[in-house]
C-alpha cells in the first residue's frame, strides 16, 4: 500500500450552526482534510462537480478518476450497492458535525490508513452531549 492515496471525501459535513459547506465553503473544508490526511490526495466531492452523484454514481466517478477512498457520512451506502464489486475503499463517520468531529479525526485518519482496495470501515463518532439551559 504506497503512503500517498487519493481520497474523496462526500457528502459534506457541516461546520457549525448548521453553516454547511455544499454552500461554496468547500475549499475550506478540503484545506481542514489536507491538513489532517497530509501527504494524501484529496478531493472534495463538490470541488469535482460530484456534489449530485450519489451511491453507484458516485463509487463510479470516483474509481473512475483514481480514488482509493471514498470518506462519506452515508451509512446505508453497504446495503444500497454490492460493494463486492468495487475496488474502492469506503469509510463512513457517524455524523458529520466538525466541532464533533475534530477531536476523533485521529480516529478517521487511522480507518483510512488502514483501509485496502474494497474494505468498508466505520468509524464511530458520538455526538457532544447536549448542554441544558436553565432558567
Amino acid at each position: 500500500m504506497s503512503s500517498r492515496r487519493a481520497v474523496s471525501i462526500s457528502p459534506l459535513p457541516t461546520l457549525r450552526n448548521a453553516h454547511s459547506f455544499r454552500s461554496g465553503n468547500a475549499g475550506s473544508y478540503s484545506l481542514l482534510w489536507r491538513r489532517y490526511l497530509g501527504g494524501h490526495i484529496v478531493g472534495i466531492s463538490a470541488d469535482l462537480g460530484w456534489e449530485r452523484l450519489r451511491n453507484g454514481d458516485l463509487l463510479a466517478a470516483a474509481e473512475q478518476a483514481g480514488y482509493e477512498l471514498l470518506l462519506t457520512t452515508d451509512k446505508n451506502l453497504r446495503y444500497q450497492q454490492n460493494l463486492k464489486e468495487r475496488m474502492i475503499a469506503i469509510v463512513v463517520i457517524g455524523h458529520s458535525q466538525w466541532p464533533a468531529l475534530e477531536p476523533h479525526v485521529q480516529r478517521v485518519v487511522d480507518a483510512l490508513n488502514a483501509a485496502i482496495p474494497g474494505s468498508y470501515a466505520e468509524v464511530d463518532i458520538p455526538l457532544p452531549p447536549k448542554i441544558s439551559r436553565k432558567q
